[in-house]
């Protein structure tokens, strides 16, 4: 699995920003290489801003300019993400980024939690319950003890099945996926 390490406050910034993490959720839910247009359309926004924002996330290694296509005389550049995943490692000494971070994180991945929630609760509203083609899978353990140097391995290994198992024909139903792996400190071991 290739991921970036992103360690310098600035790059950090540069990563974190709000509206860049939409574009980036807009290129994530394609799932395959966008022009600048295409993101534009999606979010309702110029082109002129979501270029400067992609450009920003181009110049950190975040995405890259995957290919480019001539389209009634004009190129179109189509951009994707130049790694699979990305880690930020925010050195110890540097609160004011760390606080940023963490305030971020929560505010992210609570943003994620709740378009999920919605997701499922329409399946239930909107959706008629649970029926064949409605299926849910679900596995939750509240604790489940594992070696912290195991946790990356795990994550690649759940990654890769999702790579084997994605599917873009035209059968494809798209699926919310979620796997959170995090220290249950309610239960961590005492010293």
């Amino acid at each position: 699995m290739d991921r970036l390490v992103l360690n310098t406050a600035k790059a950090i910034e540069t990563y974190i920003h709000p509206f860049r993490s939409r574009i980036m959720r807009v290129m994530q839910e394609k799932g395959a290489p966008m022009t600048v247009k295409e993101i534009a359309d999606a979010m309702g926004q110029s082109a002129a801003r979501i270029y400067y924002h992609v450009k920003k996330l181009e110049a950190i290694d975040v995405l890259r300019l995957d290919h480019t296509r001539q389209i009634n005389g004009i190129t179109a550049k189509y951009y994707t993400f130049a790694h699979d995943s990305v880690a930020i490692d925010v050195p110890e000494e540097d609160t004011e980024t760390q606080e940023e971070l963490n305030a971020r994180v929560l505010w992210e991945y609570s943003a994620v939690f709740d378009r999920i929630k919605q997701g499922y609760y329409d399946l239930f509203s909107q959706g008629g319950g649970i029926r064949r083609e409605n299926q849910v899978y679900m596995t939750m353990k509240e604790t489940y003890p594992i070696d912290p140097k195991d946790r990356e391995a795990i994550y690649e290994e759940f990654s890769r099945i999702l790579r084997r198992y994605r599917c873009d024909g035209p059968q494809a139903v798209p699926h919310w996926v979620l796997m959170s792996m995090f220290p249950n400190v309610d239960s961590s071991p005492r010293h």
